[in-house]
């Protein structure tokens, strides 16, 4: 939607099984906006639920889908905008909307994370400079890699937990 940029994500299971997880990305993002080379910078806090549906399959690949919140704000250039009215493209924008995404995490090992996330959504509010602009289509393609953590598990008694 905005152009390429970087995250840190943090993900935490709300049942003990690990079916359904929180998510939770900051996202920065960049893109060249006007011939001048300058950029607009957009930071979005991403807020999702995620179900893993085949959380018990025996391979080392897990998918997932669920809602995704997303709020932005920083810099932007409006879909409406003309060079020949304002030289100066950048504009404050804070925009809120929801997405959809499916993903595929894949664990190689005990402790590393691979993952594709691809999410398609929505913008509700789409201003630039405190002035509705249109709407627009989200679409989020996300790479990742980590480190996988899992705290500290209590031995129940009659129980065996493997790690």
């Amino acid at each position: 939607e905005h152009g390429n940029g970087v995250s840190l994500s943090w993900e935490h299971s709300l049942d003990k099984a690990g079916w359904v997880t929180i998510n939770l990305p900051l996202v920065c993002t960049w893109h060249n906006s006007d011939p001048a080379n300058q950029k607009d910078y957009l930071t979005y806090i991403m807020p999702g639920v995620k179900v893993y549906p085949n959380l018990n399959s025996s391979g080392k690949t897990k998918c997932s889908i669920g809602p995704t919140l997303v709020f932005a704000m920083g810099q932007g250039t409006p879909t409406n905008y003309s060079y020949a009215i304002d030289p100066s493209p950048h504009q404050n924008n804070l925009m809120l909307g929801a997405m959809g995404q499916v993903g595929d995490n894949i664990f190689p090992t005990e402790h590393t994370y691979l993952g594709v996330d691809f999410g398609l959504g929505y913008s509700y509010i789409n201003r630039y400079n405190n002035v509705d602009n249109s709407t627009a289509a989200f679409v989020e393609l996300s790479l990742k890699f980590g480190y996988r953590y899992e705290g500290k598990q209590k031995k129940q008694p009659g129980m065996t937990i493997k790690n």
